[in-house]
């Protein structure tokens, strides 16, 4: 079991506490470059801004596939969650939608077949996070990802 709990069964209204924030973006083209700026903001508010390219680049992927593949006009949201113990120290970002989800990960690609046009979303998620993960709702899906706060 990873050391953070999965948590928030559905999606939370538009919160902001110390430790969290969540957003809700409309299913638009424009949302995943918003949620960048999101994340990025937070993370530097949090004195974080080492994890500000890899947490960006991670919601983008995790936004773009939510509107995809989510429910069609309904719109999305993520969450940026700060998780700290005294043992662990980490951030995770959730991004859920209303769709019908999908049924695992994707089998890995080789290069030619269009690996260079689609598929390497979660591949560069699982490649930049030290874990990630995925749950259905009952009414959608989350993808999730950690980046450990200590990288060194």
């Amino acid at each position: 079991m990873p050391p953070h709990p999965a948590t928030q069964a559905h999606p939370a209204p538009d919160a902001d506490s110390a430790d969290q924030q969540t957003w809700t973006l409309a299913a638009s083209a424009t949302s995943a470059r918003l949620a960048r700026r999101q994340v990025g903001d937070r993370l530097r508010a949090w004195r974080l801004p080492h994890l500000v390219d890899d947490a960006e680049l991670i919601v983008s992927e995790l936004v773009a596939n939510a509107i995809r593949h989510g429910s069609k006009g309904d719109p999305v949201w993520h969450t940026l969650r700060r998780l700290h113990t005294v043992t662990y120290d980490a951030v995770r970002l959730e991004v859920g939608d209303h769709g019908r989800g999908w049924s695992g990960i994707p089998a890995p690609r080789e290069a030619g077949d269009d690996i260079l046009c689609n598929g390497r979303g979660l591949r560069l998620v699982r490649a930049l996070s030290s874990d990630w993960g995925a749950w259905r709702l009952p009414h959608g899906h989350v993808v999730w990802a950690v980046l450990p706060v200590d990288v060194g």
